[in-house]
């Protein structure tokens, strides 16, 4: 079930994913090979909340004539912002000289679903290094290992650390120590986070033997002990040749008082530890992971869009906060900003219910456990904005979110009252496929009282119809 790709893919759009359920990357392509390092708690959340009106004020405008979407629309201010994920950074990889005369490799790609593992081939006249990467699957390391690399053409290697441009903010800082180099972000609301690169060099090289039987001493290559960091304004290099390994690390000021500490310690254990150990770790999680489920069907390509759906899934979904709209799998714009299509954020009128449902049925409860703990985190902000706005008890929970749990929803959209009921069903699932008491006493429970009290208060009883109703609500879509 491997997916297998004769090109790279040529846009990030396409990109080939590896991931633990917190870090992600993205491969793809355009000339170099490039990965996007994204991590699901780094997140603009600097919300510009509009006022929030309360629901009295809507039903006394609707009683004078105006619609529910006339009444509601107070609230958006114009310095609304929405919460947003936002890309962490990009790691590069330059073979050969920068004007590139030789030509560009020609790359063939496969993702190994078994043990989340890519696997690159680049060829060209008499250069044919091999590239094999993966997220390690206990630890935020991305690595990487790059044999074969040729002494003949690959005399100089860059590795290029940066983020893509983005215009709402500043640029990042950058920082080198022997063979490390770093990039620290700093975003709104005193948020942080910082990306660390280290390099090994084991001293091999591809091609040594043709080069020291046909080349003079002074042309031969000389193997460098280790990489040389360099910085300019956008971004942060190292320079090597031969055979490498990186190991890539990101830490947020959500995870560390000291990111950049704990970033270039994650980076020393693993290049410490090397390649081979990291992965030995990382394909002993994912076998584990498969032996849970399997299925067989007529229709081989439907199996692979399981396997593949559920690889991909696992990937991304491991670790509270669970990633928003979008997952762990998204790049910059080509607008001077990075905006994300419907912003990225929790979009709760089936889209976040939807990833999870799956999961009870393939035997994949491990993973469901992140959704509760990331939605119960913002119980007390959903009940403050309940009160706020409905004075009644409990939560009502808005059509979007931040990992605050602030809402982002204004106008007729904040009569959606759908998303407490969805995500209600995949609380009571939990209790129907786990029958843990437990969890139901702590993690399910709780916010299903707290959906059941906001409707409870909210409904109000329509003596001609004999019923009770829901007014104003909009459906979703």
């Amino acid at each position: 079930h491997d997916l297998v790709y004769g090109s790279p893919p040529k846009i990030w759009q396409d990109a080939l994913v590896c991931g633990n359920g917190d870090l992600g990357t993205m491969f793809f392509a355009p000339f170099f090979p490039e990965f996007l390092i994204n991590k699901v708690d780094i997140w603009d959340c600097g919300t510009g909340r509009g006022k929030l009106i309360k629901h009295k004020d809507v039903l006394a405008a609707i009683a004078k004539g105006k619609s529910a979407k006339d009444a509601a629309a107070a609230g958006k201010s114009r310095t609304w912002k929405p919460s947003a994920p936002k890309t962490g950074g990009k790691i590069r990889l330059r073979f050969g000289k920068d004007d590139n005369w030789a030509g560009a490799h020609k790359m063939a790609c496969r993702l190994s679903l078994f043990d989340g593992v890519l696997h690159t081939a680049m060829d060209r006249h008499l250069s044919h290094p091999r590239l094999e990467s993966f997220v390690h699957s206990g630890r935020n390391v991305f690595c990487l290992r790059a044999r074969d690399v040729s002494a003949l053409q690959d005399k100089s290697i860059k590795v290029e650390l940066m983020r893509p441009v983005d215009h709402a903010y500043a640029l990042p800082a950058f920082g080198r120590k022997d063979d490390t180099i770093w990039m620290r972000m700093d975003l709104p609301r005193n948020f942080s986070y910082v990306i660390a690169v280290r390099s090994v060099l084991p001293g091999r090289a591809a091609y040594l033997d043709y080069e020291r039987k046909h080349y003079r001493t002074q042309h031969r290559i000389r193997l460098a002990e280790r990489a040389a960091a360099s910085i300019e304004p956008d971004r942060a290099s190292l320079q090597l040749n031969g055979d490498f390994e990186l190991f890539v690390s990101v830490v947020t000021s959500n995870e560390s008082k000291n990111p950049l500490k704990a970033a270039l310690a994650l980076v020393g254990s693993a290049a410490a530890a090397g390649y081979g150990k990291s992965h030995q770790e990382h394909v002993k999680w994912w076998k584990k992971f498969w032996s849970r489920s399997s299925i067989t069907l007529h229709d081989k390509v439907l199996e692979q869009l399981w396997y593949t759906s559920v690889y991909v899934q696992a990937s991304q979904y491991r670790k509270a906060p669970v990633p928003g709209l979008q997952g762990l799998w998204f790049g910059p714009s080509i607008a001077s900003s990075q905006t994300l299509q419907w912003r990225g954020d929790y979009t709760n009128d089936q889209n976040t219910e939807i990833v999870p449902m799956p999961f009870f049925s393939s035997n994949h409860l491990e993973l469901i456990e992140p959704f509760y703990d990331t939605f119960n985190r913002m119980i007390p902000q959903l009940k403050k904005d309940t009160r706020e706005i409905y004075g009644v008890r409990g939560l009502d929970l808005p059509l979007s979110l931040g990992p605050d749990g602030k809402r982002g929803t204004y106008g007729q959209y904040s009569q959606i009252h759908c998303g407490g009921p969805y995500h209600g069903l995949i609380y009571s699932w939990g209790w129907r496929y786990f029958r843990d008491k437990k969890m139901l006493r702590e993690k399910i429970y709780p916010f299903l009282r707290e959906v059941c009290n906001f409707f409870a208060d909210y409904m109000t009883w329509d003596e001609a119809a004999g019923r009770y109703r829901l007014y104003p609500s909009q459906p979703a879509e």
